[in-house]
């Protein structure tokens, strides 16, 4: 079965065949409008939203919400936090992607920095197109066995690739609040991609997929609650990185199920497209700034120590 096949009942409760469709046939001990996208945006706050609040009399500064919860920003550009999420993963992809620090004015649209980013695939076993016409954002395919033997801009180029493990899913915030801190109600079961590039947190975040794939269940079968932990950079400042705990309690799938398969499914090859589109006009050099911001558009915009390794 491949990614253009239609999802069914009948299907679905194929493992070998669903399993490669979810990103996890190759997960084992060892491993580690197109201008907008109609899935919410999971993401760390590594920073606490500051507010007022008056106490004894007098307004001061207090942290309403804070660092180290998790963002969900809806498609309608709602932001709303929980320090801890319940997951129902769909399925995951890799990919790579590299951050290009933009040159001179911060108003000049030419000089903005911009993500360069590569397809999403099941694995990062094979060379990836990316948006700039070249593959795995240049970085070299293969194994590289001397490092250091690289040129000092090659390891500084290798050294600026994140992997990136994607979660498409459910989500379910645990204790949703909103910008100044006030909890609010908001529905369960919210369609997401959650791309996390982090080293560590690409770890932790892939161990529940692993250890699934050691029973051959499905993800789709299994909810994963997620929660951060604090870490220090030589620097002083923190930032937080994903823990995980699968539950045990696996459940029976529907054609509600199925049909959400076949959304994600559609979403990766909705950028998969772009990106190859992108590919395909750099490699014939006439792409434009716009392009670019378009595609940067369609892929998300840097975030604030998003590449923390």
């Amino acid at each position: 079965m491949t990614e253009n096949e239609i999802i069914t009942m009948d299907n679905i409760n194929n493992y070998a065949a669903m399993s490669k469709l979810m990103g996890v046939d190759n997960v084992s001990s060892s491993s580690e409008d197109k201008k907008s996208s109609t899935l919410a945006r999971v993401k760390i706050l590594h920073s606490a939203i500051m507010g007022e609040q008056e106490i004894n009399g007098k307004m001061k500064n207090i942290e309403v919400v804070e660092a180290g919860c998790y963002s969900v920003e809806m498609p309608d550009g709602n932001v709303i936090y929980s320090n801890s999420i319940t997951v129902q993963p769909f399925m995951q992809r890799f990919s790579y992607k590299r951050y290009v620090q933009g040159n001179g004015k911060n108003d000049n649209p030419e000089n903005k920095g911009y993500y360069q980013k590569t397809v999403m695939a099941d694995s990062l076993n094979s060379d990836l197109h990316d948006t700039h016409g070249s593959y795995n954002c240049g970085k070299p395919a293969g194994y590289i066995k001397d490092f250091n033997a690289l040129s000092k801009d090659m390891q500084a180029l290798i050294k600026s690739i994140k992997r990136v493990r994607v979660i498409f899913g459910l989500v379910t915030l645990n204790e949703p609040v909103d910008s100044l801190g006030n909890t609010i109600k908001v529905e369960d079961n919210i369609p997401f991609i959650f791309e996390i590039d982090n080293r560590t947190s690409f770890k932790t975040s892939g161990e529940p997929f692993d250890k699934l794939a050691k029973r051959r269940h499905l993800p789709i079968q299994h909810t994963i609650t997620f929660t951060t932990e604090a870490q220090t950079i030589p620097t002083g400042a923190m930032y937080y990185t994903v823990l995980t705990e699968l539950n045990s309690a696996s459940k029976e799938l529907s054609k509600d199920d199925a049909d959400r398969v076949q959304s994600f499914l559609d979403w990766v090859k909705n950028h998969n497209d772009y990106v190859m589109n992108s590919f395909q006009e750099h490699s014939r050099n006439v792409v434009s700034q716009d392009d670019k911001d378009l595609v940067d558009e369609f892929l998300g915009a840097p975030d604030e120590l998003e590449g923390v390794s």
